[in-house]
């Protein structure tokens, strides 16, 4: 693949990725460019600890380390990710499969696949969007994940850090598998990001009249 310029705009005020609606004032500029392989991208996300951003590919997934400025393709044979999240204390990544209602877990510095697919999310289904943090409540690590025609999805991290990669299909359709997941009540959600450390901020359709509403939500509630 031939490197073209891929773009990093980070905000000279406020929190990466920080709603904007919740970033009022916040001002943007594109401070640097860094060459990546050619290829349409989807979403991204920063690993804080390590310096490191991940953004969805239409072939896999890319890694930027951001104190080296070195970006590194890891191709998943064409198959397209929709949304990546790193695991908190670890170089693991989860990433979403856009046509296959599947997660998968690779080592965010070698590419190595740990488990080509982890869960089977249901047929019939998208993943729109996801999260990964750390419970209020509980003090847990969990990932929760947005959907087209399901509900949210909460997983638990360590149960993914430690599950082995699926080897047998579902018996039938719709059928989830794999590592267990907690559905949450709460429908229409197209877009989710962490807020602060008690709370998300959610885009969503609200069912009863069709409005896209901005709310925040506790995360002692996921």
């Amino acid at each position: 693949m031939v490197p073209r310029r891929f773009t990093l705009i980070v905000p000279i005020v406020g929190a990466v990725f920080a709603h904007l609606a919740f970033a009022a004032g916040s001002h943007y500029a594109v401070t640097g460019q860094i060459d990546a392989p050619e290829g349409a991208w989807t979403f991204a996300s920063i690993d804080p600890i390590k310096r490191r951003l991940y953004v969805g590919r239409t072939y896999g997934v890319l890694a930027v380390d951001l104190e080296t400025r070195k970006a590194t393709a890891f191709p998943l044979d064409g198959r397209r990710v929709q949304m990546i999240v790193p695991v908190p204390g670890s170089d693991l990544v989860v990433g979403t499969l856009d046509t296959e209602n599947a997660a998968v877990i690779l080592d965010g510095r070698s590419g190595v696949v740990r488990g080509k697919t982890v869960a089977e999310l249901g047929g019939g289904n998208r993943p729109f969007d996801m999260i990964a943090y750390k419970s209020p409540k509980d003090g847990k690590q969990y990932m929760m994940i947005a959907n087209s025609h399901r509900t949210l999805m909460r997983f638990d991290l360590d149960d993914i850090a430690a599950a082995p990669g699926m080897t047998t299909a579902v018996k039938q359709a719709y059928q989830p598998g794999g590592v267990s997941y907690l559905p949450v009540a709460s429908y229409g959600v197209l877009e989710l990001d962490n807020y602060n450390s008690r709370n998300a901020v959610v885009l969503e359709r609200n069912a009863a009249d069709g409005s896209l509403d901005v709310d925040s939500v506790g995360l002692d509630w996921l």
